[in-house]
């Protein structure tokens, strides 16, 4: 895992900062759905090589996971994936649409109930955040998986163009969150690989020059 070589102090502390704000206002927005409060962790700014994430994804591996995955382009792009342990995705859906439904109805729409939970939240995030740049993100249509952790954050979605090169730098921030009644852990991650980390630095610039000029 690579260190923050392209970061100043006030950058990396800009973006933690950003981040939480956006996840903030996702953290609300699913307290709200799932009527009870939502606890956060500070984000965390990892930076791999393509290789490393590769080597870290095939570590993590054999965790059973299911997630929601969304492409955000505008002010910056990124894919945001939201995750949780797949044996507590059921249990999450029924929270938010209630308990008297049938089981089997519910294993029956819960990747759809699951895509919608997702677009809500990584959307109610990357609006806050695009609203910080004083910008615009467009998304696309979240798609749902389950399986391993590699599995569900493919690095395929992360390759933009044939001719990057293993030591492309990829940011990733990682944000762990948990339902304290209903031990339910999730993780939300957003990644963006060289060309788009540079735009993104561009819009985190702006954002220190307005906040502290």
């Amino acid at each position: 895992m690579e260190s923050s070589p392209r970061l100043t102090p006030l950058q990396h502390d800009a973006i933690t900062e950003i981040f939480n704000i956006g996840i903030g206002q996702a953290a609300a927005t699913m307290s709200a759905m799932v009527r009870e409060e939502v606890v956060l962790s500070v984000p965390t700014v990892y930076f791999f090589a393509r290789h490393e994430l590769i080597q870290y994804l095939n570590t993590e591996d054999d965790r059973k996971v299911c997630g929601v995955i969304q492409h955000f382009s505008g002010c910056f792009n990124a894919d945001a994936v939201l995750l949780f342990p797949e044996d507590k995705s059921l249990e999450l859906v029924r929270m938010i649409v209630g308990d008297t439904m049938p089981l089997e109805q519910m294993s029956e729409m819960e990747q759809e109930a699951m895509a919608e939970i997702g677009n809500i939240i990584l959307n109610s995030c990357i609006s806050s955040i695009a609203s910080l740049f004083r910008g615009e993100c467009t998304s696309s249509l979240p798609t749902f998986e389950s399986g391993s952790f590699g599995r569900v954050v493919k690095m395929e979605r992360h390759q933009s163009s044939q001719e990057q090169h293993d030591n492309d730098i990829i940011l990733m921030l990682l944000i762990d969150f948990k339902l304290e009644s209903r031990s339910i852990h999730g993780h939300v991650a957003f990644m963006l690989d060289a060309p788009s980390f540079e735009e993104f630095i561009v819009e985190v610039d702006r954002f220190i020059n307005q906040k502290y000029r």
